[in-house]
């Protein structure tokens, strides 16, 4: 049986921050991703060979497809985004992580990369959340702790 890894991925706090926003005089998270964050989010997708799963409120306005390309154009690798968690109105985005694990047992690794704080990933082990934030987003540090 081959290992499947899944980095569930949020992207406002992680693939756009602040500080990029910032830096390019934009006011919208729409559109381009922090060139940096992408960078080290490469590093963890090509070194793990992990597979994603948005766990972003993006998955309202996308396709897997739609989100496929977007990451392609953004500089990421291509075809690595297999769906999205579930929306559960009621839930946290850690119940519905949760809910997606229950519905893939052949889930060897898995790491969720936010920037939401602790009570919104409960009931995820601690030792499973690569936690960014949106001043930073994702950089060197917690690409070496997701991989």
């Amino acid at each position: 049986m081959s290992e499947m890894k899944i980095v569930f991925l949020d992207v406002d706090g992680v693939l756009n921050n602040e500080q990029y926003l910032i830096r390019v005089n934009r006011t919208s998270s729409l559109g381009s991703f922090d060139p940096d964050s992408v960078y080290q989010m490469c590093r963890v997708l090509m070194d793990t060979e992990a597979q994603v799963v948005v766990s972003s409120d993006w998955r309202f306005v996308h396709t897997v497809e739609s989100f496929n390309e977007l990451m392609l154009l953004e500089g990421l690798p291509p075809n690595r985004v297999i769906g999205f968690t579930p929306r559960k109105l009621t839930s946290t985005r850690g119940q519905e992580i949760g809910m997606w694990l229950r519905d893939h047992p052949s889930v060897t690794s898995w790491v969720a990369v936010d920037d939401l704080a602790e009570h919104h990933m409960r009931p995820l082990p601690e030792e499973r959340i690569v936690r960014t934030s949106w001043k930073e987003g994702f950089r060197q540090v917690h690409a070496d702790r997701a991989i």
